[in-house]
C-alpha cells in the first residue's frame, strides 16, 4: 500500500502507518472498511430511558465532510494564518465532528470552557488570536456575556447546526491528501487548563 496514494488519502489511516497517521484519515479509512463499527454511543434524549443511538463511523464521516463544508461554505475567504476558531458547545458528538472537519478545512481549534467567567473566556480568546466563534445554541448567553464585555470586536459569532443536522447531513468527501510528515508540527487543537485556582488558565497547543 503506497503512503503517497493521492485517489485513495484515506488509506493512510490504516494501522500499518500508525505513528504517522492524522485523525481525518483514520474516520476515513474506518468508514471506507468498517462503516458499521460504532464511533460513539449517545443517549436519545436526557431521559437514557429513551435508549442510545449509535454513530458508525460510516454516518462519523459524513457528518465530518458535512461540517468541514459548511465550514468553507461560510468562512472560505479567511486566510490560512487566521484560522484559528473557537467552539462553546454542550457535551455531544458535535466536539468531534468539528475538530476533525476543522483539521480538514485548515482550521486550529480553541475549545471554551462555558464555566469559566466572561472576562476570563475573554482574555483566551484574544490570546489564542481567534477569528471565529461557534457556539451551540444552547450557549447562547455564554457567547453573549463574552460580547457584551468587548462589543468592538470584529471577530464573527455563529450557531453551529444541531446534533440531528449533523448526523442526518449528506455531502460528498471533503478532500484532505494531506501528509502526515507535512503537518506534524502544526497544531491542529488549544485548551485551557482548569483554571481552578481562579488565576487565568493558561493555553495547552496539540
Amino acid at each position: 500500500m503506497s503512503i503517497h496514494n493521492h485517489n485513495k488519502p484515506w488509506l493512510r489511516g490504516a494501522e500499518e502507518f500508525r505513528g504517522q497517521r492524522l485523525l481525518p484519515h483514520v474516520i476515513d479509512y474506518h468508514a471506507h472498511n468498517e462503516p458499521n463499527r460504532v464511533f460513539n454511543s449517545m443517549p436519545r434524549t436526557q431521559n437514557i430511558a429513551d435508549g442510545f443511538r449509535d454513530v458508525d463511523m460510516k454516518t462519523m464521516a459524513t457528518a465530518v465532510n458535512f461540517m468541514a463544508w459548511w465550514l468553507d461554505g461560510h468562512f472560505k475567504d479567511v486566510p490560512k494564518e487566521k484560522k484559528v476558531l473557537a467552539y462553546v458547545g454542550v457535551p455531544d458528538i458535535r466536539y468531534p465532528v468539528l475538530l476533525f472537519a476543522a483539521i480538514k478545512a485548515g482550521w486550529t481549534t480553541f475549545w471554551v470552557s462555558p464555566r469559566n467567567p466572561p472576562d476570563h473566556n475573554l482574555y483566551l480568546l484574544l490570546e489564542a488570536k481567534v477569528n471565529l466563534v461557534l457556539y451551540a445554541d444552547l450557549m447562547e448567553p455564554v457567547v453573549k456575556g463574552i460580547q457584551q464585555l468587548n462589543s468592538t470586536a470584529q471577530i464573527p459569532y455563529t450557531v453551529v447546526p444541531s446534533v440531528d443536522e449533523v448526523l442526518n447531513g449528506q455531502s460528498p468527501p471533503y478532500p484532505f491528501d494531506v501528509l502526515f510528515a507535512d503537518v506534524k508540527d502544526e497544531r491542529c487543537l488549544a485548551m485551557h487548563t482548569s483554571g481552578s485556582t481562579g488565576t487565568l488558565p493558561p493555553l495547552k497547543a496539540y
